[in-house]
């Protein structure tokens, strides 16, 4: 009996979530000790989920009664990862929401490969633990089969208490070379600006793509050009002990794409506009749809809880902070509804080097 598509997407989803939380757990378990300011990661992580999922929980009762409850039927001919993200790209009103997770989610996986490939690259400069490429990629795939909000947590918890001071934000080098390797770049550079080409393109092209096979493309290229990047860069470790301003130069160039997929979301947005209408009834509009269908909630709010666990962290105290980067951290998210919250993370990591 042949297997169908959305039993095998169905199942391979749910069964890579309960793995990837199963090797952060463990990954948690065995580098770090318990105390009161990972608990209060702990406790955000738990939040979000229950913020998030609930409505992913009604979305999928939803689902299952359009199947007249009938769970065989709706594991074979469902086909849910796809599914969510139709209805999270409705209209542009709808895909105005969810562009802002997914602009976040480029720059906080380039941030979280850096962080995790430099301790393994220079394990005696980092404070925590060596991260492995298995839990590198586990706290990635939990943001992304479980929610961003969920893992972003988790993976402070694990860096505490350099979680947005890692030893590669400080002024780094590559050791000197003599005769032409002096001139060599380092290996992988065409593979890292590769995967993170795709998955800014990958984004940009979902909403036009939306009712075609293309968008499920698109959807897949997103995923698994993000999913390559730790790989790259835990295979070519020059790329992890660059100078500090081509690290800046890459969050910077980050934050510039964000704001630039959120400014053409924005113009898409404007086009929806009713004749004669006002821009606070547009903005009404606009926060009505976060309600509009349960998928559409739960990112949005796994938006919002991301955004919130992020600014949070950047005002506690770090390594190297002074009261004047805490005005400046405050300045830039301050902007990130004008600019997208990507693109707020992308200056935040960038004026830190």
């Amino acid at each position: 009996m042949m297997l169908s598509v959305g039993l095998v997407t169905t199942s391979a989803y749910f069964l890579s979530l309960g793995a990837s939380f199963a090797v952060v757990a463990a990954d948690l378990r065995r580098s770090t000790r318990l105390t009161g300011g990972r608990l209060f990661w702990y406790f955000a992580s738990a939040v979000s989920f229950a913020c998030t999922w609930f409505y992913i929980g009604k979305w999928l009762e939803d689902e299952i009664v359009a199947f007249d409850w009938d769970v065989g039927v709706f594991l074979r001919d469902s086909d849910l990862f796809v599914h969510a993200y139709d209805q999270v790209a409705a209209s542009p009103l709808h895909w105005f929401w969810s562009s802002q997770l997914l602009t976040f989610v480029v720059p906080w996986v380039l941030f979280v490969s850096l962080s995790a490939a430099h301790t393994r690259a220079r394990p005696n400069s980092q404070p925590s633990a060596p991260l492995s490429l298995a839990a590198t990629l586990s706290y990635i795939w939990l943001g992304f089969a479980g929610a961003i909000s969920v893992a972003l947590p988790l993976f402070i918890a694990r860096c505490e208490p350099h979680a947005f001071a890692p030893a590669w934000t400080a002024e780094g080098s590559r050791p000197k070379k003599e005769g032409p390797a002096a001139q060599s770049r380092p290996r992988g550079g065409a593979g890292c600006n590769l995967c993170v080409t795709v998955a800014v393109a990958s984004i940009v092209a979902m909403p036009a793509a939306k009712g075609t096979w293309f968008f499920g493309v698109a959807l897949a290229s997103l995923h698994v050009s993000l999913l390559l990047l730790p790989g790259v860069l835990f295979r070519n470790p020059e790329l992890v002990s660059g100078t500090r301003n081509e690290r800046k130069y890459a969050f910077l160039a980050l934050a510039f794409a964000a704001f630039l997929v959120h400014a053409y979301n924005l113009h898409l947005v404007d086009g929806t506009r009713l004749p004669g209408e006002s821009i606070p009834s547009m903005c009404s509009r606009l926060w009505a749809v976060i309600w509009s269908n349960h998928c559409q909630s739960s990112i949005t709010l796994d938006v919002f809880c991301v955004t919130l666990a992020t600014v949070t962290r950047c005002l506690l105290p770090s390594p190297g902070g002074s009261a004047s980067s805490t005005v400046v951290t405050l300045l830039i998210f301050a902007a990130s509804p004008i600019i997208s919250p990507g693109a707020a993370f992308g200056l935040y990591v960038a004026q830190r080097l």
